[in-house]
């Protein structure tokens, strides 16, 4: 029997984790001829001996096994639920879906290397299967992805897949370079096998290092410093690069942003507005950095100044051994006045230091976090003379008037809490943010 949502009892039962014990005595019961099973529980639906005509197909060719093979089991201890999937249905571990991606590609391009294992270790030629539309293995997508732990594994069960190429001629080595991290770049090049992959161009004639040469200037750092064959293989593939021009680069780019169609490509258009929203940073921080550099230089004028002439000013009785001293060195309000005094004026000659540096390096992405340096000891430096002017004035007024200007102060606390709510609150609705959480939402709801 159903209800008005055409659901029976194990509907309902395996909707709810704590009702095992219904969904066991419920399937003593079916007949599995006559009921097709869909409960949360899937173990426990694989042990009974009654589900061997349990269908394992999902929506867009996907199957049992490319849902469990989005997940990392390697998080609960004891679940052997993939283990019983590929021992129930083995060949699903070459069963594609409609783009073409095996269980193995999702579990690369998640970065599951514990699922990678269990995948190769009951079929490796799952290794060797590529995708529909660009010809890629598990193999470049986990090198493309930069899961360097996964893509070693991969290649430790099955080191010929590292000769295929994609449908451009793309071997492990240009996705490598497209990953943006040199660990998996150098994790592959430790193997000397593999450093022929350097010299092999693809089907317009570009090597890895060509690629790398678009995103760097310079070799990487392990390549300088490294083997004498890697560098030398890898300068014998750079010198054909010479002269390329910025319409010829700019080609490049277009080609690999193309290729990064599909699931692969969806987490790279994410990097891509992440990289944009930066760049919009770095511009609005250039076009501002007159500003920024006046209020630094005024505020370590004001607190330089500040530590001479001290509230209460000094002892001047020539009689006095402490002449000199000042009157309230040991008031409490004072010595706050003192440390905050510093710290505003250590900030801002920070912040202005900072801006002639960059001024000279220039405002570029590799320079970021010096930007970031300038803003927050700026920041800070406001606040610690905020705090100095209101423990040096309750240092010198009387009682009756400490109160007034505790509050006065406090006030700007409350304002600037006000304002830091409004700036991220402004960020976290902004376009650029929506957009990438958009991005987000739309690759999890194609892989799922």
């Amino acid at each position: 029997m159903t209800n008005e949502n055409k659901d029976t009892a194990l509907h309902e039962a395996a909707r709810y984790q704590r009702s095992l014990d219904v969904v066991k005595a419920i399937m003593r019961y079916e007949d599995p001829d006559e009921f097709a099973y869909s409960a949360n529980d899937f173990l426990e639906l694989l042990r009974n001996p009654k589900s061997q005509s349990l269908a394992y197909g999902g929506p867009n060719g996907k199957t049992a096994l490319h849902a469990a093979a989005m997940y990392d089991f390697s998080k609960l201890k004891g679940n052997s639920m993939l283990g019983e999937l590929l021992d129930k249905w083995s060949s699903l571990t070459k069963e594609t879906d409609e783009k073409g991606w095996t269980p193995l590609h999702y579990a690369a391009y998640k970065g599951h290397t514990s699922v990678v294992e269990q995948l190769l270790d009951k079929d490796q030629s799952s290794a060797y299967v590529v995708d529909k539309d660009w010809k890629r293995t598990a193999l470049h997508i986990a090198a493309g992805q930069g899961f360097q732990e996964t893509m070693e594994t991969i290649i430790s069960k099955c080191p010929d897949c590292c000769e295929l190429i994609d449908i451009k001629g793309w071997n492990v080595l240009h996705y490598a370079v497209i990953s943006k991290n040199n660990q998996v770049l150098q994790a592959l090049l430790r193997h000397s096998s593999l450093i022929y992959l350097l010299n092999q161009k693809d089907s317009r004639g570009n090597t890895p290092a060509h690629l790398y040469e678009i995103y760097h200037p310079r070799p990487p750092s392990f390549i300088r410093k490294g083997d004498i064959d890697i560098f030398l293989f890898w300068w014998k593939a750079h010198d054909q690069i010479e002269g390329y021009s910025s319409s010829e680069k700019d080609e490049h780019l277009r080609w690999m942003k193309e290729l990064g169609t599909g699931p692969l490509g969806e987490i790279k258009i994410q990097d891509e507005k992440v990289e944009m929203r930066n760049k919009n940073m770095l511009d609005k921080f250039e076009k501002a950095k007159d500003s920024h550099l006046v209020a630094a230089a005024l505020i370590a004028t004001v607190t330089f100044a500040a530590a001479f002439t001290l509230p209460g000013g000094y002892i001047s009785n020539e009689d006095d051994l402490k002449k000199g001293t000042p009157i309230l060195s040991r008031n409490s309000a004072f010595k706050a006045f003192m440390i905050f005094n510093t710290i505003a004026m250590v900030l801002s000659t920070c912040s202005v230091f900072i801006h002639f540096m960059l001024v000279i390096l220039g405002y570029l992405k590799a320079n970021y976090w010096l930007i970031k340096c300038a803003i927050s000891f700026l920041f800070y430096a406001i606040v610690a003379m905020v705090i100095t002017f209101v423990t040096g004035a309750y240092a010198i007024l009387a009682p009756s008037l400490r109160i007034s200007i505790c509050v006065i102060g406090l006030t700007f606390f409350i304002f600037l809490f006000y304002a830091i709510i409004k700036v991220v609150r402004s960020f976290i609705y902004s376009d650029d943010y929506n957009d990438v959480d958009e991005a987000s939402f739309y690759d999890q709801k194609n892989i799922l």
